[in-house]
């Protein structure tokens, strides 16, 4: 739980919450070699649309130095996920069981601890990768070999896959990437398609449940004050599926605004000069947050039309020209800083 005590920012070992509980080897990697890139897919009782997920992963073009290691959080044994897994015969793939379900963040803790790769991504059971994905990234790699992250554009499809929208900058290409960025929102929903270096992901002490809904978006925030090479390239390479995840729940929705909210108030720890700015920019954030959650949940539309009526008459000029000031100001700092 997030209050007013809550320290944003102290590196927990998340790993050690759940290190009793045994992940039971069902299927092993027959590769020959150690994998520079692992992607690691936590699961759930979604068989169907693990397969969709596993076989963009297992597809990639014009790149073989990979593995592929996937996480069932569902102790049952004989399930229709275990099924699935037994039907691939492919030496990239490893498929691990959890004893007992150790909850969201903590399977991909899990999945951070069983891969091996020098760089790891996590790709949820109901998301895609692109196909050249990795031979994007890699591309980058080969440029840049000092980096601890590659952040990638997506796009958010729905749960037939159809197009809802797509998320990426047109004015960037390749841009390197500071905590202040985040403070609009995060990046990237669920990790997706994030490469981060494994080693790093240990040193963070993986993802924590604290912050749940928003887990994700706290620990990026942690990672950006902790690790400065982290760079943005400029091509949706990802699909963020919503319909079928967690996240769609109107709880869930509900949480993302509390959390997030408390999150982008902690900004002012990492850039006390521009507190006044974070503060007034809230409104704008939390107001646009509102909005983009109504685009996938008309449930939600329902409930909260009226206060996001309210909430528009509620903004003032000093609000829009904070919220507007934030790119500009991440700028700034990027040219200040030779970056």
């Amino acid at each position: 739980m997030v209050d007013k005590s809550t320290d944003f920012f102290k590196i927990e070992d998340n790993f050690a919450k759940t290190k009793s509980v045994e992940s039971i080897p069902i299927i092993q990697s027959k590769l020959s070699f150690k994998p520079k890139i692992t992607i690691a897919i936590p699961t759930y009782k979604r068989a169907d649309l693990l397969k969709e997920s596993l076989n963009s992963a297992i597809n990639q073009i014009e790149y073989d130095d990979f593995d592929i290691v996937v996480v069932d959080n569902n102790p049952e044994r004989g399930c229709d996920t275990e099924k699935i897994m037994n039907s691939y015969n492919n030496p990239r793939i490893s498929y691990y069981k959890n004893s007992q379900n150790i909850g969201m963040f903590g399977n991909w803790n899990r999945c951070i601890s069983l891969s091996s790769g020098q760089y790891l991504s996590i790709l949820n059971d109901d998301d895609t990768l692109e196909l050249n994905y990795l031979k994007s990234v890699q591309g980058i790699l080969l440029k840049m070999t000092d980096l601890n992250a590659i952040i990638v554009g997506h796009k958010v499809i729905d749960s037939d896959g159809n197009l809802i929208f797509e998320h990426k900058n047109d004015k960037l290409k390749i841009n390197k990437v500071i905590p202040l960025d985040l403070h609009l929102g995060n990046v990237n929903p669920g990790s997706l398609g994030i490469l981060f270096t494994r080693g790093s992901l240990l040193k963070m002490g993986g993802y924590n449940e604290k912050f749940y809904p928003s887990s994700d978006y706290m620990f990026l925030v942690q990672y950006l004050v902790n690790f400065n090479n982290v760079f943005y390239l400029n091509s949706s390479l990802t699909n963020y599926r919503i319909g079928f995840n967690e996240s769609i729940k109107i709880a869930t929705l509900q949480g993302f605004i509390e959390t997030d909210k408390k999150i982008r108030n902690s900004f002012k720890i990492i850039y006390p000069s521009l507190s006044c700015i974070i503060t007034l920019a809230q409104k704008a954030i939390e107001l646009r947050q509102y909005k983009l959650l109504c685009e996938v949940s008309d449930e939600f539309l329902k409930i909260y039309s009226e206060q996001i009526f309210r909430m528009e008459n509620d903004i003032n000029i000093f609000n829009k020209i904070a919220f507007k000031s934030i790119p500009i100001l991440c700028k700034l700092i990027r040219f200040k800083n030779n970056f």
